[in-house]
């Protein structure tokens, strides 16, 4: 459950907003001589982790799901893969589905379709997950045991009736 205060409270866990500004010159001055530090030390613990973590090279490994794949065609497997994730930015968001982990336990990168409007090819996109518009299983105890998740991703009107042409006049 996320309460009212869960965007403050994801700021201030990432390490913004650890020293509220004062209302008022006389409230400023006795506090401008304190040092600003980071307060809270779960943001710097986090912090140290990630830059460990996501320093690490990652690996990817293609798995047979039968016998008779070859170990060069799971080679050619792993690389389109690669260089798929190479051409969604991977990396940058490999980095916030960390913290994001690190924050609410969860982080979810989505990987969708979507087609070119110029090539009219299907391409891959991947997308960082917001939590407070995802809802797992509530009989599961870990992500890995969900036998369904939803998700509600924030549209505006046009996208819907660009996603959905033959049912737009409907849309209001």
């Amino acid at each position: 459950t996320f309460t009212a205060r869960y965007r403050d409270d994801v700021k201030y866990w990432l390490g913004e907003n650890h020293w509220p500004i004062a209302t008022g010159w006389s409230k400023a001055l006795p506090d401008a001589w304190k040092a600003k530090t980071v307060r809270n030390y779960l943001f710097a613990t986090t912090h140290r982790k990630s830059a460990v973590v996501l320093d690490a090279t990652p690996i990817l490994r293609a798995e047979p799901l039968d016998n008779s794949s070859t170990l060069q065609l799971r080679e050619m497997a792993a690389n389109a893969t690669r260089h798929e994730l190479e051409r969604c930015r991977w990396e940058d968001l490999r980095e916030d589905q960390y913290l994001t982990a690190s924050i609410g336990t969860v982080g979810i990168v989505m990987l969708s379709t979507e087609q070119d409007k110029l090539s009219g090819e299907n391409k891959a996109k991947l997308s960082l997950v917001d939590q407070t518009r995802f809802y797992p299983d509530p009989s599961a105890t870990r992500i890995n045991d969900c036998r369904f998740v939803i998700h509600e991703p924030q549209m505006d009107i046009s996208d819907i009736v660009e996603q959905f042409p033959e049912k737009g006049r409907f849309v209001k």
